[in-house]
């Protein structure tokens, strides 16, 4: 009973960061390829923010 529980606890804490970082990528990806800046320079803030708002 309890290895059922740590396993599901694993598979909870695995959907809440795994989730959020593959639609971070996503927004990166759209950032790069529609975003009038190509370059990351001076736009560092901008990509900080896809990965902050994927936590929210």
């Amino acid at each position: 009973m309890g290895s059922a529980f740590w396993f599901g606890w694993q598979q909870d804490l695995k959907l809440m960061v795994v989730a959020p970082i593959v639609c971070g990528i996503f927004r990166l990806v759209f950032i790069m390829r529609y975003g009038p800046k190509k370059s990351p320079v001076g736009e560092w803030k901008k990509w900080i923010e896809c990965f902050r708002y994927g936590f929210w």
